[in-house]
C-alpha cells in the first residue's frame, strides 16, 4: 500500500507495463490503481486501469467505481486525469454536505424545562466517526423552540453513506435509565427521519427527526359537574404532592393548578410519587 503525502501526491516506482522484450500488444500489460483508505469527508476514488500503447504512451484503459461499475468514457474526466505519461490525477470528490434537524415533541402539556439530544452517525455517538465534530450534544428548550440543526455534515465516512440520527440522553437533569433508552417518567419515540429541501434550491439537504416523549406515569382526569350533571368550566383545582414525615402529611414541591375546560374537565399529567 502506498500513502499519499500531505499534498495528496505519491510517487509510484518499480513497475513496468511490459512483460516481454518486444513492443507487441502481447508484450504489454496494464496496471491498476485502487484506493484502499478514504480521507474523512470524501467519497471513494475510482479504480483506474492504465495501459501502454505501441508508441509507449500511457492511456486510461478503464475507470470503475468502488462497487466495480464501469464508468462511461464520457465521464472519465470527472474521476481521473492523465496530463502526461508520468502524472496521474485521481479525484476524490468532497461528498455532498447535509444537515440534521432534531425537534422535541411532548405528548403532554407539562413538559420538562429542557432535554439534551446527541447527534448519531450509523447508530453510534457521532464523535466515534467524526472525531472533530463540535456540539454533538445539545440542549433543547422553549428558548430554541425545542429544535436544533447541525450544519455542514458529510454524507459519507470511509467511502460509505452515513446514516444520521438523534438520541435523547437527558430529560431535565435526569439521564436515561440503565437500558440507555427510556427515562424514569418518559418513553421517547423517534421518527424514522425525513429528507427535505431546507434551503429551497431543489436539492435534498436536510434530515429531519423528531423525538416524542410519552408519559409513563399516572395522570388524573377530573370532571366538575353542576346540579344537573352538566360540566362546569372555569373551576380551578390545586393538586399537591405530599409525603408522610414524622407522623404528619407534608407538602413536597410546588402545587399544580389546572382550570376546567368548556366541558368541565381537566387533566393533571406526568404524576410522580404520592399526591
Amino acid at each position: 500500500m502506498i500513502y499519499s503525502g500531505s499534498n495528496g501526491y505519491a510517487s509510484i516506482g518499480g513497475f513496468s507495463y511490459k512483460y516481454g522484450a518486444g513492443n507487441s500488444a502481447s508484450d504489454r500489460g496494464s496496471i491498476r490503481i485502487q484506493e484502499k483508505e478514504v480521507p474523512e469527508g470524501y467519497g471513494w476514488a475510482a479504480t483506474v486501469e492504465l495501459g501502454l500503447d505501441a508508441q509507449e504512451n500511457v492511456y486510461i484503459a478503464s475507470v470503475r467505481t468502488v462497487d466495480g461499475t464501469a464508468v462511461p468514457q464520457s465521464e472519465w474526466q470527472n474521476y481521473v486525469e492523465l496530463p502526461r505519461n508520468d502524472v496521474l490525477i485521481i479525484k476524490n470528490h468532497v461528498t455532498d454536505l447535509t444537515s440534521v434537524t432534531a425537534e422535541k415533541i411532548w405528548s403532554t402539556n407539562v413538559p420538562a424545562d429542557s432535554v439534551e439530544v446527541v447527534l448519531q452517525a450509523n447508530g453510534k455517538h457521532v464523535t466515534e466517526t467524526f472525531t472533530n465534530l463540535q456540539n454533538a450534544q445539545v440542549k433543547l428548550s422553549a428558548a430554541n423552540n425545542w429544535t436544533h440543526t447541525w450544519e455542514d455534515l458529510p454524507r459519507y465516512a470511509g467511502g460509505q453513506p452515513v446514516t444520521w440520527g438523534i438520541k435523547e440522553v437527558k430529560v431535565g437533569g435526569a439521564a436515561t435509565l440503565s437500558d440507555g433508552i427510556t427515562f424514569a417518567n418518559w418513553i421517547p419515540v423517534y421518527s424514522s427521519g425525513t429528507e427535505r429541501d431546507l434551503d429551497g434550491d431543489g436539492e435534498l439537504d436536510n434530515w429531519y427527526y423528531t423525538v416524542t416523549n410519552f408519559s409513563k406515569t399516572p395522570k388524573l382526569i377530573l370532571t366538575k359537574v353542576g346540579a344537573e350533571d352538566q360540566g362546569l368550566p372555569g373551576a380551578i383545582f390545586t393538586l399537591e404532592r405530599v409525603e408522610l414525615k414524622n407522623g404528619a402529611w407534608q407538602t413536597v414541591g410546588s402545587p399544580m393548578s389546572q382550570t376546567t375546560d368548556a366541558n368541565g374537565m381537566l387533566t393533571f399529567e406526568n404524576l410522580v410519587g404520592t399526591y
